[in-house]
C-alpha cells in the first residue's frame, strides 16, 4: 500500500470510518471525502495535507475541524449551501434527495 493510501486510511479511521449523513462504510478509500463543519477563509485541504506528507499532529488539527461523508453526500452537502438550504439530516439514502425538484423533460415531480 503506497504512504498517502496509508495516510488516508488513518484518516478516515480517525473521523469514525464511515459516512456521517448516511452511515456507508467500504473499504474503498476513494468513497470517502473531508467536509469542513465551517466554511471559512484559509481552510486547508485534507487532500492536500495528505499528499504533502505534514506530521500526523497538523493533519489531526484539520481533521478535528471537518467531518467524514461519502462522496454523494458531500455533494448533497455543498449544494444545499450553494443554494443557502440549511442542512437539515438529508443524505443520499434519504429518499429526500430531489428536494422537491422537477423532472425537466416532463416536469413531472421527482421520487
Amino acid at each position: 500500500m503506497q504512504e498517502r493510501d496509508q495516510r488516508k486510511r488513518k484518516a478516515v479511521e480517525y473521523l469514525g470510518s464511515k459516512c456521517a449523513d448516511c452511515g456507508y462504510q467500504t473499504e474503498f478509500l476513494t468513497v470517502y471525502d473531508f467536509h469542513h463543519k465551517e466554511e471559512r477563509t484559509g481552510k486547508k485541504e485534507i487532500s492536500y495535507l495528505i499528499t504533502a506528507n505534514v506530521g500526523w499532529e497538523k493533519l489531526q488539527r484539520e481533521l478535528d475541524k471537518c467531518i467524514l461523508l461519502c462522496a454523494n453526500c458531500h455533494r448533497i452537502r455543498h449544494e444545499l449551501e450553494h443554494k443557502n438550504i440549511p442542512y437539515s439530516g438529508l443524505s443520499c439514502v434519504s429518499g429526500e434527495g430531489n428536494m422537491g425538484e422537477q423532472s425537466p423533460a416532463t416536469g413531472a415531480s421527482l421520487p
